[in-house]
């Protein structure tokens, strides 16, 4: 069943990307997690990541797709094996911000945790963080603590996205 649904959310998702006129280089789409009823899906042009979620329950509602720069650049320019292998693993779908002396390294391939919001920080469930200490890059995988995880809502929340709500 996972495979005929893939399939179905392929189609709308490349459908929405058509009609929207969204050009892309790569293509993803994986399930939410703990069903197969609502799918994820992250595509990458040069300059833009895009991301959307589609809910098999609510076909005939528009997919929303929101955009991240990626700033390949910030990651090309730290020259350290963790940004080597971070570009590695994330097959191209990254993008990097920068915060002060510190280069942000957001992979979206594996969902977001509030569906929600659009700020980076708050909606990806993990990140990671390069910066230079004493003249050696440093790497850091930042994610929230369980004590500000509540994890009630955001199982709720799942719920009703998966509803179309």
């Amino acid at each position: 069943m996972t495979f005929v649904n893939k399939a179905i959310a392929d189609a709308y998702f490349k459908k929405s990307l058509d009609e929207n006129q969204i050009n892309y280089q790569d293509y993803m789409s994986n399930p939410t997690i703990l069903n197969n009823i609502m799918w994820y899906s992250v595509v990458n042009s040069d300059s833009v990541l895009k991301i959307a979620e589609f809910t098999l329950l609510k076909k005939d509602k528009p997919i929303e797709w929101r955009s991240y720069p990626i700033r390949k650049y910030l990651l090309d320019s730290c020259e350290s094996a963790d940004a080597r292998m971070l570009t590695w693993f994330s097959q191209g779908f990254c993008f990097t911000q920068r915060n002060n002396d510190t280069l942000e390294v957001f992979i979206p391939k594996f969902g977001r945790g509030d569906l929600d919001k659009t700020l980076a920080k708050e909606t990806f469930i993990f990140y990671y963080k390069l910066y230079s200490k004493n003249g050696v890059w440093m790497m850091d995988a930042q994610q929230p603590s369980s004590k500000d995880m509540k994890f009630k809502e955001a199982f709720t929340q799942l719920i009703e996205k998966i509803m179309g709500n």
